[in-house]
């Protein structure tokens, strides 16, 4: 990659450097010694407006995509995800099978640890999840609904396994119903709680608690769970999408493969530690259990959305580079213009012209070579930005605002680089640039 930089660098400064050479070696005598003659004729001025125009088209497509990125950015850190994340701490674990065959021992586990966590000093909150929100895993299915009520064909469901607990250490609310408590055991009917989507989609005119579904194909009577709650849908993946959900308690759940995995929630007080006390828990319960992942909740969103932060912050980093690039083109372009028209420029003053009336000569020309610059870059924007849709969340390429906005910021910075230029311009003094000529 260095040398190829490097190449790269060396080829542009040659290719770059050709046009003035050749221009230089092929000028006559006379022209170079001639007083009043412009340095570069008409095609070379055309030449150096269409790089400018180019450069300004470039970076504003460039800016258009990185205010794509930024506004999306903001979007995913406000949206509403149904829980509250803020100082959550979560530990992964993984029970060997080997020493807990069965679902009785792996229970037995939980509860110990639970309790344990429980203990532990500023812990307001304890909870264990089989598959928490945004690790972008899971179980999904569907079920049988009690009754002649008709499911929407192929409506699937997430089947997370839950403790007692665990809405209230997220913050997920109940909105209907109870949470689940360590009555809800094996021996006691089968209980679950369902997210506000499974309620409205399943029973749309009905109260949700005391229905009873089944997760079986072919239900017996000791297969049918009852409804007893109703929370409020939270945003589980990487896509940032609601998924319809029903939770089940552990405590009630047989099969190992369904709770041999478990993320322990804690939500602390305002300013305590808790992940080493947490690590420390999990080796009093079992020193043999390793930790598979110990984070918070903020740090898993940051993760679940690194690549589009990434995408977000490099395309601001060439927009930016862009901008400069633009802005100093534009500046060169017309500094030289206003050195190539000191003569003109010092007639017109002696004609009669105020410094006002030059200073709007140059700025036009600058608000001429910005406009047709932003016109081309927003006809390449809404070309080009649409490779940015499976980045963007909640944004549409051709979004009008950051549009108007990428367009107005380009158009400032080069009146801004231009306004030099202009003002040396509108202090030429007409008579000393006629005595000098």
């Amino acid at each position: 990659m260095l040398l190829f930089t490097l190449a790269g660098s060396v080829v542009t400064g040659i290719l770059f450097g050709v046009v003035p050479a050749k221009s230089g070696a092929g000028r006559r005598p006379q022209e170079a010694l001639g007083q009043g003659m412009r340095l570069v004729g008409g095609q070379h001025h055309r030449l150096r407006s269409i790089f400018v125009t180019g450069e300004i088209a470039l970076a504003l497509i460039l800016l258009t995509g990185a205010g794509l990125m930024i506004k999306s950015f903001l979007i995913m850190r406000s949206l509403d995800t149904g829980y509250d994340a803020s100082r959550v701490v979560t530990m992964a674990v993984d029970v060997p099978p080997i020493a807990y065959p069965d679902a009785a021992r792996i229970q037995a586990f939980h509860t110990t640890m639970l309790e344990r966590l429980s203990r532990i000093p500023g812990a307001n909150a304890v909870g264990a999840v089989s598959f928490r929100p945004m690790a972008d895993v899971g179980i999904m299915g569907d079920f049988q609904v009690e009754g002649t009520t008709p499911l929407p064909h192929g409506y699937t469901v997430d089947k997370p396994t839950v403790s007692p607990g665990y809405f209230g250490a997220l913050a997920i609310r109940m909105l209907v119903g109870r949470d689940f408590t360590f009555a809800d055991r094996a021996g006691s009917p089968g209980v679950v709680v369902v997210s506000e989507t499974v309620a409205r989609r399943v029973w749309p005119n009905e109260s949700a608690v005391g229905k009873r579904i089944s997760m079986q194909d072919h239900p017996g009577p000791n297969d049918w769970l009852t409804v007893i709650g109703v929370v409020n849908d939270v945003v589980q993946d990487a896509a940032l999408s609601r998924h319809s959900t029903i939770y089940l308690p552990y405590l009630q759940t047989t099969s190992p493969f369904f709770i041999g995995h478990m993320t322990f929630v804690v939500r602390p007080a305002s300013g305590a530690s808790v992940a080493a006390a947490m690590r420390a828990a999990l080796r009093d319960v079992d020193p043999a259990v390793p930790a598979q992942a110990l984070q918070t909740m903020d740090q898993s969103m940051m993760d679940t959305i690194a690549e589009p932060v990434f995408q977000m912050r490099l395309l601001a980093t060439f927009a930016f580079l862009a901008l400069l690039l633009a802005a100093l083109g534009t500046y060169g372009v017309l500094a030289y213009d206003v050195t190539e028209r000191t003569r003109e420029i010092g007639l017109r003053m002696a004609l009669g012209a105020t410094p006002g009336t030059v200073l709007r000569m140059v700025l036009g020309r600058t608000a001429a070579l910005a406009l047709l610059g932003a016109a081309l870059g927003v006809a390449g924007s809404l070309t080009l930005t649409s490779v940015l849709t499976k980045s963007l969340f909640e944004v549409k390429p051709t979004d009008p605002l950051t549009l108007v906005v990428v367009t107005a910021v380009l158009m400032l910075a080069a009146l801004l680089a231009g306004y030099l230029p202009a003002q040396r311009a509108a202090g030429v003094r007409a008579l000393t640039v006629l005595l000098q000529g």
